[in-house]
Parts: structure tokens; C-alpha cells; sequence
């Protein structure tokens, strides 16, 4: 079993796609492109936590962007759902690009759900996180996971 991110609900693992398809249509469902994701009610120094699904090479992960305005912090983990022993390892490139600043870290994804979260983040420097923020208030930002 495992939690939907969206809703809270106890999922079992293996149906959590159908789940995140069915429960929630408007939500996007990544894939393992570069693609431009947007964080929407985004408030430099205000506490929030942004959740996006993705699907790649058949594993589903979590991609959970939050602020922690004390610790001046932006932290972008990425939980995998088990769904059966993982066939690839997977790499994450995070990407921030902006006029003033760029900003590129990449990981080695352990698809281990226990794993601890500090081995499947990135995280931003906070004094370049307005950069990354747009007129409309939209924090923007690409992600690509890839296998080996």
C-alpha cells in the first residue's frame, strides 16, 4: 500500500496510476522528457508543498517540490512506489534557469521506498529562488529522469 500524494488516500502500489488517472484527471502526468514544470500560488518566504507524478521506464515516482521559509530552503525530492524489484536504475537532472542564475544538479534515484529522503533531493539556494519566479507568480523549473 501506498499514499496518494494528492489526496491522502491509501492506495495499493501497483494500481496508484490508475488511481492518480482516474481520482484526479486534471493532474499532469510526467514522463521522463525535460520538460518545464510550473508551481502554481508559489510565495517566495511563504510555506507550501507542491506534488507532480511521474512515470518512467514503468516506475511511478513522486516528485514533492517544498518550501522551508525557516531553514531557507527549497527542497525538490522524489519518492519511488514500489512496484515489483525496480529493472533500471534511474538519474534525475533538476534544472533552474533564469536570466540572472542557472542552476543544474543531478542524481542517482534510489527507488528504494524507504530510503531516506536526503538521498533523493535537490536542493536550491534560497537567495536564487526569486530568479526562477515569474510575473505571474508561476515558479518554473525542468526535470528529466532517465535510465542508465
Amino acid at each position: 500500500m501506498t499514499d496518494c500524494k494528492l489526496c491522502k488516500r491509501r492506495v495499493c502500489a501497483k494500481d496508484i496510476l490508475k488511481h492518480v488517472k482516474q481520482q484526479h484527471p486534471s493532474c499532469k502526468i510526467f514522463t521522463a522528457e525535460m520538460k518545464e514544470m510550473s508551481l502554481t500560488d508559489f510565495e517566495y518566504g511563504e510555506q507550501g508543498e507542491w506534488f507532480a507524478p511521474f512515470v518512467v521506464h514503468g516506475q511511478f515516482l513522486w516528485e514533492v517540490t517544498s518550501i522551508h521559509p525557516a531553514s531557507k530552503l527549497l527542497i525538490e525530492t522524489f519518492y519511488a512506489v514500489p512496484n515489483g524489484k525496480p529493472k533500471d536504475k534511474l538519474y534525475c537532472k533538476v534544472m533552474f534557469d533564469s536570466e540572472e542564475t542557472k542552476f543544474v544538479s543531478k542524481i542517482n534515484l534510489n527507488l528504494d521506498p524507504d530510503v531516506d529522503d536526503d538521498e533523493n533531493s535537490v536542493t536550491i539556494p534560497w537567495r536564487t529562488v526569486p530568479n526562477y519566479v515569474d510575473s505571474d507568480g508561476k515558479f518554473f523549473h525542468k526535470i528529466q529522469i532517465t535510465k542508465k
